[in-house]
């Protein structure tokens, strides 16, 4: 992202003496030199003081957690001068957020994985108009009744079959598996692909935890073995995960926070009263689907069935809510801890409910349709293989599994 911007600003015009890249791991690796060092000799290169530039100029700093002082470095360039635009990125999202020396004076981004409609464009498969997919995710999310959800998908199932016609076989699956983190699209070895990924989750172990949550190194082994439980997607009590990881509570409070900050995995609260909702164990999902097909790889436990697959549409389905909570389309989601229920519970900018069920195989309605019934839902989604087809008498729309993901 930083070289598209730099590469658009000089097709714009911009000099190339007024942009500066610099990378915080070379700076610090191979130089030992900090942000501010590096600061210091551009503002010698440009000829004049920051406070006095009298032109526009553009710093792009990447991997900025290797230097602990880029906040105070920045603070300090933002209140000498209005003529530098800061543009910082890092693969470590803990170190960079909430920040109180850039907290009034920076705009804060989360980058989210690839969607399914972003990860089909990019292999130049099939492409799905934004505003088509931001229909689609009205429609789901937001309708004003079952009547309202049921013309308007079979309004535009002609729109999407076309798209869907574009789309080869196991593009899913391939997506699930590996699609939703770009830096691995062009992989065609999985077994590669699973390997940059967990070295990818192994750097935030190593680098984000160890830094930030003050873990020990035996903690942070018993870290890497919590990922893998998670992974096996039981829900487990923290009780049972801190009885089967041999760490007090404390420790793996802190250390599920650390992954949370750090968007290794997503934390879903259980529906239900505000007094149960924080005595009950909340549901954790992997922010990537890849990155649980990357831990289940390395244990040897990726399979092909169903169960797997799965467990990564239900992540998949985590992000595309996700998505579709800063489209507007929903105020919050939460899981139904009822295990004959469906898998969430939506609820919306006006208080209403909808029951999503969510599965890789064929789905009825009896699980959206029980949790409809406990939450008040005004209608129900149920997700999975197959084509659309509508339950009037229980108004539940069972949608095909594809339609869900393209949403976003």
């Amino acid at each position: 992202m930083l070289a598209q911007t730099f590469d658009r600003l000089k097709a714009m015009g911009v000099p190339m003496e007024d942009m500066l890249y610099l990378s915080l791991d070379d700076l610090q690796l191979r130089l030992g030199a900090s942000l501010n060092d590096a600061l210091t000799a551009y503002e010698r290169i440009i000829g004049t003081a920051f406070e006095s530039l009298r032109k526009d100029v553009y710093i792009f700093i990447d991997e900025a957690h290797f230097d602990p002082s880029w906040p105070l470095a920045i603070k300090s360039l933002h209140d000498r001068t209005e003529n530098v635009f800061v543009m910082v990125t890092g693969s470590s999202a803990l170190a960079l957020s909430g920040n109180a020396d850039t907290a009034q004076r920076a705009l804060e981004m989360n980058v989210l994985p690839l969607s399914y409609r972003e990860f089909l464009k990019l292999e130049r498969k099939a492409d799905l108009s934004r505003d088509l997919s931001r229909k689609l995710g009205h429609l789901l999310y937001s309708s004003m009744g079952y009547e309202a959800l049921k013309k308007g998908l079979l309004d535009i199932e002609v729109s999407l079959s076309a798209v869907a016609i574009n789309i080869e076989p196991y593009s899913l699956e391939r997506y699930l598996r590996k699609g939703s983190l770009p830096y691995v699209l062009g992989i065609d070895d999985e077994t590669t692909a699973m390997s940059l990924i967990s070295s990818t989750i192994d750097r935030v172990l190593e680098r984000d935890l160890l830094a930030q949550r003050q873990v020990d190194r035996p903690t942070l082994i018993k870290a890497s073995n919590l990922l893998s439980y998670l992974a096996f997607g039981d829900r487990l009590s923290q009780q049972s995960l801190s009885t089967n990881l041999g760490i007090n509570r404390v420790t793996l409070s802190s250390v599920l926070e650390g992954l949370e900050k750090a968007d290794v995995i997503h934390r879903v609260m259980p529906f239900g009263p505000e007094s149960t909702r924080l005595r009950r164990t909340p549901l954790y999902r992997f922010t990537s689907p890849a990155m649980r097909a990357a831990v289940l790889a390395q244990l040897g436990r990726l399979g092909s069935d169903n169960a797997d697959f799965g467990l990564l549409f239900e992540d998949a389905t985590v992000l595309a809510m996700r998505r579709a909570s800063l489209d507007g389309n929903l105020r919050r989601f939460d899981f139904d801890p009822k295990a004959a229920g469906a898998g969430f519970v939506i609820t919306r900018g006006d208080g209403s409910r909808v029951a999503l069920e969510v599965g890789f195989g064929r789905k009825g309605t009896k699980q959206a349709f029980s949790t409809m019934g406990d939450a008040g839902a005004i209608y129900g989604v149920s997700v999975g293989k197959g084509t659309l087809r509508f339950d009037d008498e229980e108004r539940v729309a069972m949608v095909p599994r594809e339609w869900l993901l393209l949403s976003c």
